[in-house]
């Protein structure tokens, strides 16, 4: 165990980042992570060998939003996308419920309401999801109804909304010079998961496309689905970053490192996926599926629904990914349902640098300072965001 040292602001955390090293000290760490370096055709692979420790961190709650019966606190349904934060730590939140964002400064007050209902500019038509603000202070927000951005100028003026895909969008981050989307697309009846970079001139680069799961029509009695995939079936995960873009392809521990088109790095940790099951699936499912129809509700018992979708051989190693503004790659494990989520973290150039500990939160989007914003549920089940501070303990190594 490690001894000395003293717990650090969360200012320190990038200092603290660099000065990790392999063998550096860490709660419940059994040994040093070997990282192996190879080269396979001009890509680094970078394949991370051990078991978990436990970095030191600290997570302090200083603000909680959320949860009103009325007025800009009574947001609900807030998604992992939908939270955002510009250089100054005020918080942007997608109220996609009420079609409007609320901001509030870094203390938690409410600064301003942009948007509403409808078709014109600086209005939501359908499932507005996705906000960033961009280092300019734009705001974007992808909207389904209208298939494109709907953008605010920093003073909160109405912009005109930009198309950005022909495709069917699952969602899009900012880049240094533009912006990547992934899109669902068909060649010759096939059907493709697509990332692409859109720079600001509009010249369009395809970074990477991964075939989509088969779907199969799936009849539940009730009502018959035209496709659906098999539970557990893998999707890709990914992150974008100033200059770089991060993939998950599959249901392995892998994350691919794209810089601009050119697949540079792939990041490895030897966790191997673990086997689905019937029951897991069940599980995962949990209660009833619940589909609305004009003629009422249609509850589909979880057993009927493997059954009918059937089960992937996988279950994926990653769930979330997320790229902090020094660089660090956050990796959020696959999780069932109530099962722990662990949380791992990279250095920018691919060194597993540890686990967080258990129960942390999981970035939604991050503040100036090292603070982070996560989406958690309280005691009545309601959504809230929370606003966390960083503490390190012993920044420095220690062998």
């Amino acid at each position: 165990m490690c001894r000395g040292g003293s717990r650090q602001p969360a200012s320190m955390i990038v200092a603290a980042l660099v000065a990790v090293t392999l063998t550096g000290c860490a709660a419940d760490s059994p040994g040093p992570i070997t990282a192996e370096r190879t080269d396979s055709a001009g890509v680094e692979i970078v394949t991370n060998r051990g078991a978990d420790f436990t970095l030191d961190w600290t997570f302090t709650p200083t603000l909680t939003l959320g949860g009103e019966d009325e007025g800009p606190e009574s947001f609900f349904g807030i998604g992992p996308t939908n939270i955002a934060a510009d250089h100054t730590g005020n918080l942007y939140i997608m109220d996609s419920g009420n079609h409007r964002i609320v901001i509030f400064d870094e203390a938690g007050n409410h600064l301003r309401t942009l948007g509403r209902q409808g078709s014109g500019p600086g209005e939501f038509q359908m499932w507005p999801q996705g906000i960033t603000v961009a280092a300019d202070g734009t705001i974007n927000v992808y909207d389904y109804g209208k298939r494109g951005l709907v953008r605010f100028a920093p003073d909160g003026s109405p912009l005109p909304t930009r198309r950005l895909s022909d495709g069917q969008l699952v969602s899009y981050a900012l880049l240094g010079d533009g912006i990547a989307i992934q899109d669902s697309h068909s060649d010759d009846e096939v059907a493709f998961y697509r990332i692409q970079a859109i720079t600001d001139a509009g010249d369009t680069t395809t970074i990477v496309s991964l075939p989509q799961p088969s779907q199969r029509p799936v009849d539940f009695g009730c009502v018959r689905i035209g496709g659906m995939e098999k539970v557990f079936a893998p999707t890709p995960h990914w992150a974008a970053g100033t200059d770089r873009i991060l993939v998950n392809p599959g249901a392995e521990y892998r994350i691919d490192l794209y810089a601009g088109a050119r697949l540079t790095a792939s990041i490895r940790r030897d966790l191997e996926p673990r086997r689905a099951t019937r029951e897991l699936a069940i599980h995962y499912i949990g209660e009833d599926m619940k589909i609305g129809l004009p003629t009422g509700e249609c509850r589909v018992p979880a057993a009927r629904v493997v059954e009918e979708r059937g089960v992937a051989d996988l279950i994926p190693a990653i769930g979330q990914i997320r790229i902090a503004p020094n660089g660090t790659t956050w990796v959020q494990r696959y999780a069932i349902r109530d099962e722990i989520a662990p949380i791992d973290i990279f250095s920018p150039d691919g060194e597993y640098l540890g686990t967080l500990p258990e129960g942390a939160p999981f970035p939604a989007a991050f503040l100036p300072d090292g603070q982070i914003a996560a989406i958690e549920k309280d005691e009545f089940d309601l959504q809230r965001v929370v606003i966390y501070e960083l503490g390190i303990d012993n920044p420095t190594p220690h062998t």
